[in-house]
């Protein structure tokens, strides 16, 4: 199961990382911390506008997540979540496949 974001990070910004790479989750996070002041590129639209109606410890738990985030999507081989949604969804898929076919359904 992928990492949950704290209660304090909101809804609107946990779902627009829901197609980014660990690599773009990594570098939003470093941004979110003030760890660097250059914008990154690959992160989606309006996001880094909405960090600034954000306070600081909104930021810093949101970058924990985003880092919790990339390093689950980068030890289970997955490219976002979207992908690790889809991945689910298939092996859900295959064990109803088996299960009816193991009962001759």
């Amino acid at each position: 199961m992928p990492p949950e974001p704290a209660a304090d990070v909101p809804d609107f910004l946990v779902d627009r990382f829901e197609d980014s790479s660990s690599e773009t989750l990594r570098s939003t996070a470093r941004y979110a911390r003030g760890e660097t002041h250059h914008r990154p590129r690959t992160a989606p639209d309006g996001t880094l506008e909405a960090f600034a109606m954000q306070d600081e410890e909104t930021l810093e738990s949101l970058a924990a997540y985003l880092e919790a985030v990339a390093d689950y999507l980068d030890q289970h081989g997955l490219e976002s979540l979207a992908a690790a949604a889809e991945s689910d969804d298939d092996s859900e898929e295959w064990g109803r496949k088996k299960l009816k076919e193991w009962h001759g359904l």
